[in-house]
């Protein structure tokens, strides 16, 4: 079978699980989009 190439893209997904480290996902999640935001990074919440 022969292998794909991978296309590379500028594009990331993050995820932020609000559950990990009893809850503290939720509680930094502020502080967590601010430095992406401040980064330059192009950003799309979903609740």
């Amino acid at each position: 079978m022969a292998k794909k190439a991978h296309k590379q893209t500028d594009e990331w997904i993050v995820i932020v699980n609000p559950n990990a480290g009893v809850r503290k996902g939720e509680k930094d999640w502020g502080k967590i989009y601010d430095l992406l935001h401040k980064s330059g990074l192009k950003l799309f919440r979903e609740a």
